[in-house]
């Protein structure tokens, strides 16, 4: 599942998740589109509901089945796109064979709210088991210049902004920083909200990543970017601020790989010139 918000169009910059090479996932941005796309299929009919799904699970099957028998006589590359297309499906199936307690519409959306409109969408999907993987993608990174009146940005933009090394501009920025921090708390605190099929939270059987594509932004500098893991009780050594030595985000990913159970992986990406996951993190 992708949502997002203020993150639509085709430039590379407002995408950031890949389902293979050159087949990038657009995010839904807009809470009443993605309310519509997860939710819109969830009958209130219990016994409507699980008829519904075994007619649509079986139409699946047979779609996946189809692509079974195809697959051996494709190219490598091509073999690659049509299992792209598979998880798509089952992405799919998820979405309609659902059958669970539909969140209420998300109403008074504006730019001040949809992020935690978008907030609750996903961790609806999580407990009804639309998806066991997300991502959440905030604006682009490509000259962005929003406007955020109610933290005092109001003329300019952010881009614009961000820009500007002086204090003033640095310390609404850092305002900034603060909103969207409280965002991702937000986030989290629905996960724990939210209860999962095994009694516990989503938050406890889920890792959270939040991070960015620049440490500093007036000139692109990419060093010391921070990123935040939270969540996956069992798994996260958390509790902790760990600096020092440079780790490439390559090492985030394989670390993300690991919590996953696909701990056979140790690198990620062509360029990747390390290997294993960032040293302290998990249990």
């Amino acid at each position: 599942l992708e949502l997002g918000y203020g993150c639509g169009g085709l430039h590379p910059a407002t995408r950031m998740i890949y389902t293979a090479a050159g087949m990038p996932r657009s995010p839904l941005d807009n809470p009443e589109t993605a309310f519509n796309t997860l939710f819109g299929t969830i009958s209130p009919d219990q016994e409507q509901a699980e008829r519904d799904a075994r007619r649509r699970k079986s139409v699946l099957d047979t779609v996946l089945g189809d692509f079974g028998s195809r697959r051996a006589v494709l190219s490598p590359e091509d073999q690659q796109r049509l299992d792209a297309h598979a998880d798509s499906i089952r992405e799919l199936e998820l979405t309609l064979t659902a059958v669970c307690d539909s969140p209420e519409a998300p109403t008074g959306i504006n730019s001040e709210t949809a992020i935690d409109r978008q907030s609750d969408l996903l961790a609806s999907a999580f407990g009804c088991g639309l998806t066991r993987v997300a991502s959440f993608q905030l604006r682009i990174a490509d000259n962005d210049n929003t406007l955020y009146p109610w933290v005092g940005l109001d003329t300019g933009g952010h881009h614009t902004l961000s820009h500007d090394s002086g204090p003033a501009a640095q310390a609404t920025l850092a305002q900034l920083y603060q909103w969207y921090s409280q965002r991702f708390a937000y986030l989290l605190d629905k996960l724990a909200a939210t209860p999962d099929s095994d009694g516990r939270s989503v938050l406890d059987n889920t890792l959270v990543i939040w991070g960015s594509e620049l440490g500093r932004a007036w000139d692109h500098d990419i060093s010391n970017i921070p990123f935040i893991f939270a969540g996956a009780t069992d798994l996260l050594n958390g509790g902790r601020y760990l600096s020092g030595s440079v780790i490439s985000h390559n090492r985030v990913l394989v670390t993300a790989c690991h919590a996953m159970g696909l701990t056979e992986i140790e690198t990620y990406g062509s360029l990747d010139t390390g290997a294993g996951p960032v040293p302290g993190v998990l249990i």
